[in-house]
């Protein structure tokens, strides 16, 4: 009866009980059990076996095996006593662990979920999710949707299913770590440890931003790898990102990106048409074969860091180009206007915003034209090749 306090029993086998609305007493038993109170203040007793609170019912819920004191919506004042997984609703839940080994599955929409202790089983489901799967060795699959997964110590699995997905091994703490991209384009950090980085389909991204050494990324040949990157292999992985240091970062025989993003790097693209993006400090660009795109975002990045002279290696004339950012250089995207390019070694008019000195192979930009007083150099071209307004592209 609704709103009735019931006492629902199980057997030794596997049981699935339900309660009322009202505050019901589920044991289950022997056997790997679901139990479902139906709201109220709720006793769920799993006994011997690995058993499951289930909260499908119609509304979000907040669920905290640690601490059930905090649970919210169907939820409130339940009691737990020897239940190990979660089953959410097919709403917006917060799903969290406790030190133990937990199986935590969604079910759908954009759920947060946490694993505590314990090798546990995160399941993300349909939705943009956030996993965090705490201590140990951790499985994790985000499912659906563009999720947020980051497997915090021990050595994990993680995978991102469909979606574009950010997938986090560790940061600071070393794991062995085997994260799946997927489909879609997904971003992956191994963190310390020999990681398995495998984008799938895609185009995806090796991303260290937890480095805190210069790093060696060598996507053709991952044994030469140092620091975090030391130990990682890849499998579709297109692009990388380095860090706060002068790291050495390598492509393969694809068309990459590699972004150096701060202090003085060295890109190399090897085969492909590749991007090469500095960003901050003096960089070494290298594209080797294919037609290259040496990309020059701004004056400085997202830290105010500013870029610092650039050397570009291996300009080929008609088949590689230089990308300038519009937005930080004030430029309209596409080709760059023939007015706005001049030889020589500083600007001619107030039209001029790049200028190439043939002579030396330094390439400067000015904001506002006039004169020498504003004029940045960017970048020198080894060899001093020739440069044209055809050779430019705003992005």
């Amino acid at each position: 009866m609704p709103g009735t306090e019931d006492t629902v029993t199980g057997t030794q086998g596997s049981d699935s009980l339900t309660g009322s609305p009202g505050d019901d007493t589920l044991i289950g038993l022997g056997g790997s059990d679901t139990l479902r109170g139906r709201g109220g203040g709720d006793r769920l007793e799993g006994g011997a076996g690995s058993d499951w609170a289930d909260y499908g019912g119609n509304s979000p819920v907040k669920v905290f095996l640690a601490d059930p004191a905090r649970n919210l919506g169907e939820a409130v004042g339940d009691v737990f006593i020897s239940i190990e997984n979660l089953l959410g609703s097919s709403f917006r839940d917060w799903l969290m662990g406790d030190q133990g080994a937990n199986a935590i599955d969604g079910r759908g929409k954009s759920d947060n979920i946490g694993g505590g202790g314990g090798s546990d089983t995160l399941i993300g489901g349909e939705g943009d999710d956030r996993i965090l799967g705490g201590a140990d060795d951790d499985e994790i699959d985000g499912g659906a949707g563009s999720d947020h997964v980051d497997g915090e110590t021990g050595d994990d699995l993680i995978l991102g299913g469909d979606g574009g997905d950010e997938l986090i091994g560790d940061f600071g703490s070393p794991g062995d770590d085997t994260l799946l991209g997927g489909d879609s384009s997904d971003t992956l950090h191994g963190g310390a440890g020999a990681d398995v980085l495998d984008g799938g389909a895609g185009i995806d991204w090796a991303d260290y931003e937890s480095a805190p050494n210069p790093l060696f990324v060598d996507l053709l040949m991952p044994e030469l790898n140092q620091d975090h990157a030391a130990g990682d292999s890849y499998v579709g992985v297109e692009n990388v990102i380095g860090y706060f240091n002068d790291d050495t970062l390598r492509g393969d025989h694809n068309a990459n990106v590699l972004d150096g993003f701060s202090r003085n790097d060295r890109l190399v693209g090897r085969g492909g048409d590749d991007t090469l993006i500095g960003e901050a400090g003096r960089d070494r660009l290298k594209g080797g074969a294919g037609a290259d795109l040496f990309l020059f975002e701004g004056l400085e990045n997202e830290f105010g860091q500013e870029i610092d002279d650039d050397r570009i290696v291996d300009f080929l004339d008609g088949r590689d180009r230089i990308g300038l950012g519009g937005a930080g250089f004030g430029l309209a995207p596409g080709a760059l206007g023939a007015n706005q390019f001049v030889l020589g070694d500083h600007a001619r008019d107030a039209d001029d915003r790049v200028i190439y000195d043939p002579a030396t192979g330094r390439l400067y930009v000015d904001l506002d034209g006039v004169g020498r007083e504003t004029q940045v150099l960017i970048a020198r071209l080894i060899g001093a090749p020739e440069l044209g307004v055809e050779d430019f592209i705003v992005v």
